[in-house]
């Protein structure tokens, strides 16, 4: 999303910013679990409820793109939401791009195994 709407120069909705806002922070979460230390902040669930959060958004958002209809969200913001960028294969916008990401990592955490800590002898 980064490439592009700095590179590209797509100009980013208040709906990308709000999927961001759940998306950005996985990777640090992610790492978390993946290496075991999550004792106290359990990362796995948090995971799981930000790739939901954000899936949801994902997919209200496309749907206002497939609809053509505008949001209240984005009347306060510059760019509409309605406007989609990237029409790939015929469906996948920017939008759907972060819904495959959503469900891709809640798929992966709802498969991963919680890790137990080395018992000792």
């Amino acid at each position: 999303s980064l490439t592009y709407s700095e590179i590209i120069g797509f100009p980013p909705c208040p709906l990308c910013w709000y999927q961001r806002l759940f998306l950005f922070p996985l990777p640090i979460l992610l790492l978390i679990h993946a290496y075991g230390k999550d004792k106290f902040c359990h990362a796995k669930y948090l995971s799981m409820i930000m790739a939901v959060v954000g899936g949801l958004i994902a997919t209200y958002h496309y749907s206002i793109q497939i609809l053509g209809a505008d949001s209240p969200v984005c009347a306060a913001g510059a760019t509409s939401c309605a406007a989609a960028y990237g029409w790939y294969f015929g469906y996948i916008t920017i939008p759907m791009m972060s819904l495959t990401t959503f469900v891709a990592i809640l798929i992966s955490l709802w498969l991963s195994k919680d890790q137990q800590p080395p018992q000792s002898l």
